[in-house]
């Protein structure tokens, strides 16, 4: 009598890995003269008049006080926000100086199984999984900053299996199949900050897409507020199988 056991292979894998970097930021912002309403002749002390164009009134000092009806209460929230200057010299230059840490989080493992039935049929079973997530925080901090892409979540999940049956020395049957999913995406930083657009009409209120301020691009400033492309997400799911007979 003669007896003979199927025979089985597994392997695993892993690889946890962790890291931190920082990257050094000259960013240029509303200096403390701007921010208290002057705008001409800061750097050289002799005041420039200025115009309102929408409404013709002059300010002859060069500064436009924060009590005139043209300053809205949301631009001095934002001013407000903003830290100050960091960076001693000339308040229209790089002035604000920061080196902020990008926190990276990247685990991913696989485990697999090969069975042997009979000297005609094989089999596989394979699956993996990467779990990623990034937390990259603005140069300009504070809920007037945000522009980064601030915490990124990566996850994907694969199972992957096949059977390959030989019939005769001239015909194989290979069948596989696959599924993939991915969950993707990314939220802005300054969600959990306090909000600098409250009494603005027609805002988001959902919580995955609120932020504390939205993009503001000023001319010659460097951009604040959160990024633009902020919140976003992508989950495909992939389903792949084969058939091949031969």
């Amino acid at each position: 009598m003669h007896s003979m056991w199927p025979l089985s292979r597994q392997r695993t894998n892993s690889e946890p890995a962790r890291s931190r970097l920082r990257t050094a930021a000259t960013p240029f912002l509303a200096a403390v003269k701007n921010a208290n309403g002057s705008f001409g002749g800061a750097e050289s002390g002799t005041p420039v008049p200025l115009l309102n164009p929408l409404t013709g009134q002059k300010y002859t000092n060069g500064v436009i006080p924060f009590n005139d009806p043209s300053v809205s209460s949301f631009a001095k929230g934002v001013l407000a926000a903003l830290p100050a200057p960091n960076v001693p010299g000339s308040p229209f230059a790089n002035n604000y100086a920061s080196l902020p840490s990008d926190t990276i989080n990247d685990d991913k493992g696989d485990i697999r199984v090969d069975q042997t039935f009979s000297q005609h049929t094989t089999a596989f079973v394979r699956y993996s999984q990467h779990q990623g997530k990034i937390v990259s925080p603005p140069n300009i901090q504070g809920p007037a900053g945000g522009n980064s892409n601030g915490t990124v979540n990566i996850f994907n999940q694969q199972i992957a299996g096949g059977v390959t049956h030989i019939f005769n020395q001239n015909s194989i049957l290979d069948a596989r199949f696959a599924f993939t999913r991915t969950d993707g995406g990314k939220s802005p930083y300054g969600a959990n900050l306090p909000n600098l657009m409250d009494g603005i009409p027609g805002l988001p209120t959902d919580p995955q897409v609120v932020r504390s301020l939205n993009v503001q691009s000023v001319n010659t400033f460097s951009q604040f507020g959160n990024q633009g492309s902020n919140p976003q997400f992508q989950n495909p799911y992939i389903y792949n199988p084969k058939v091949n007979y031969t």
